[in-house]
């Protein structure tokens, strides 16, 4: 057989196996992940927390992300921020949400993946909830001009709702037509409008201060994208929803940290400091009983104390730097201080004045230190 026509059957059979074994190759699923932010919608850092746990996920080869959000509190300049992010990402993120926050819901409405709740979710604008704000005259600030722009929020089409969102003493109702369509309106309807209607709900209660949609109802104005069971199914509707297929669910993931977990870690680093100047503090007495202790052993305790004081100038910047990265801190009780105190800037003055007077304790006992390691 000519040489031409043996290397001919060679490259024949090579591409049959070729095409048998990509026939046994399974095609590859589009990975979804559900991250779970742990905590209120309450801090600023927690966007970051959000690019962050996004970032990693799309590097792990994420093709849709479900963001699923448990807490009650909402702050509407946070809120305002995750709606910018959701609405824009890749890869895509759909918010879930497993609580009642009103809040959260008009953050997530944007998302290209869509914004899924509970079945039986009633959504709530409730002010008891919103405790932590960074600023409150910045938060008021930043209404205003929601209420102005509202460019990125579904509630555009509804003025009326977003008047009540910012003020829920203000009168808030929803009209069902005997079509089924559902509108808002910012007073009750009269007798006549009533015949054209099958349903008038108030969602405002004006005795509380707290705004209520019913979950049925947010999905017919287009607050939200659907009922869900779980974060799971919430991933499941926005592969759906985005044309993915047979979608290859991870292990969900934690991000962020409750703003409850911060101050505890301030706390901490705080009570160090204090435990470590204690200890330098005590290092440094050296005479007893009337004793006058020599060069050498002022030398040795010096040195001692400094380390002690290294470590503890190290605690108070950990501590100085969360209350700089999470400022929000400051609005919960200082270490020792009772959480009875109803003024948030009383608490804000305590951790001032206790990281000041930490610092001033700490600069003073390095100098004396000093003193004993370069005595002679």
């Amino acid at each position: 057989m000519p040489i031409g026509w043996l290397q001919r059957i060679v490259w024949i059979w090579s591409i049959a196996c070729a095409s048998i074994a990509s026939a046994n190759v399974p095609p590859i699923r589009p990975v979804g992940l559900v991250l779970e932010l742990q905590g209120e919608l309450d801090h600023a850092s927690q966007i970051d927390d959000i690019r962050r746990g996004v970032a990693k996920a799309k590097a792990d080869g994420a093709q849709v992300i479900a963001l699923k959000i448990r807490g009650r509190a909402w702050r509407y300049d946070i809120a305002r921020t995750l709606a910018e992010f959701v609405a824009s990402c890749e890869p895509p993120v759909a918010v879930y949400v497993a609580d009642g926050a009103l809040g959260v819901a008009l953050a997530g409405a944007p998302a290209n993946a869509g914004c899924w709740a509970t079945e039986g979710l009633t959504l709530e604008r409730d002010d008891d909830a919103i405790e932590y704000a960074d600023n409150a005259k910045q938060i008021r600030d930043d209404a205003k001009v929601w209420a102005k722009s509202d460019g990125w929020s579904v509630l555009t089409k509804h003025a009326a709702l977003r008047a009540a969102v910012l003020d829920p003493r203000k009168g808030c109702w929803l009209i069902e037509a005997k079509n089924g369509a559902i509108s808002t309106s910012d007073e009750q309807p009269d007798e006549p409008t009533r015949k054209a209607a099958t349903r008038v709900l108030q969602v405002n209660v004006e005795t509380s201060g707290r705004l209520r949609v019913p979950l049925n109802d947010a999905v017919s104005l287009g607050l939200l994208s659907g009922r869900v069971r779980n974060a799971t199914e919430s991933l499941q509707a926005a592969a759906e929803r985005l044309g993915l297929n047979n979608l290859d669910i991870r292990e969900p993931r934690a991000i962020g940290t409750t703003l409850q977990r911060l101050r505890d870690q301030a706390n901490v680093h705080v009570e160090q400091t204090q435990s470590m100047l204690n200890h330098a503090e005590k290092s440094l007495v050296v005479d007893r009983d009337g004793v006058v202790s020599g060069p050498a052993v002022k030398n040795l305790a010096g040195a001692s104390a400094l380390a002690t004081i290294s470590s503890a100038k190290f605690e108070l910047e950990q501590a100085k730097t969360l209350l700089l990265t999470t400022p929000e801190i400051q609005h919960l009780p200082s270490p020792g201080q009772s959480g009875l105190v109803t003024k948030g800037t009383m608490f804000a003055t305590r951790w001032r004045s206790t990281i000041e007077a930490l610092h001033k304790r700490a600069a003073k006992l390095e100098k004396q230190a000093i003193e004993f390691r370069d005595a002679k």
